[in-house]
């Protein structure tokens, strides 16, 4: 069982800009290891808020800048966005949160998309924010 949203930020702003500069910085190589370490958490340790899906949001763009995208195996998309199912109805009013989805859905590779679109629009599904309609939107136009 992965830990639920928490409405107390598990990170503060400046630990907040301090990953985001590592992550910023960080070599394509490990960009991948970051992505990966956060989809395949078995230890169940990380704490989805919207200081994580604002950070997953910035590993996976920095991903698309240093195009490694492509390492991203289906199996790991899919574990991630089951770990994202469980917490996206404590997350319903975060804009955060759709955003990262965005973001999956437009810098991802579109076969990984396509697999995952029923389990994506039930992530988007309980998000009560403007963002969810353009998630679903830049979805449906993948199809």
């Amino acid at each position: 069982m992965i830990k639920m949203y928490e409405e107390k930020p598990a990170l503060g702003p400046r630990q907040h800009e301090v990953l985001s500069r590592i992550i910023e910085t960080t070599p394509a190589d490990y960009l991948y290891q970051f992505f990966s370490a956060i989809a395949n958490d078995e230890t169940n340790t990380i704490v989805w808020n919207e200081d994580c899906a604002s950070l997953l949001r910035l590993i996976v763009n920095q991903m698309v800048t240093h195009n490694n995208t492509n390492l991203i195996s289906n199996a790991e998309f899919s574990s991630l966005l089951l770990k994202l199912d469980e917490c996206a109805p404590s997350m319903k009013s975060s804009s955060k949160f759709p955003t990262m989805i965005f973001t999956l859905i437009t810098k991802l590779p579109v076969n990984l998309v396509l697999a995952n679109a029923d389990l994506l629009r039930s992530i988007l599904e309980p998000n009560t924010t403007f963002m969810k309609k353009s998630a679903l939107t830049a979805l449906d136009k993948l199809k």
